[in-house]
């Protein structure tokens, strides 16, 4: 579980990483407080922005709520 906070320490929102499948990197970031909805990209064409939000999983994640797992290399 991740726990994202604001600047002034208080509890934002928990996430959980749900993995997609028992044998691949990709992971749906759930919220723990909605279960039912999960971090996904969403696209603003105004201006070619991508923003995160929170998206209602409909019977089982998208593929815009599917994120793959890197391992952090300085």
């Amino acid at each position: 579980m991740v726990t994202l906070k604001e600047s002034n320490d208080s509890l934002r929102r928990n996430w959980r990483f749900d993995p997609v499948d028992v044998s691949s990197d990709s992971y749906v970031i759930v919220s723990v407080v909605h279960p039912s909805y999960a971090l996904a990209i969403a696209s603003r064409n105004e201006a070619n922005d991508q923003l995160i939000g929170l998206t209602r999983m409909w019977g089982g994640p998208n593929l815009s709520q599917v994120w793959k797992v890197f391992p952090y290399s300085a």
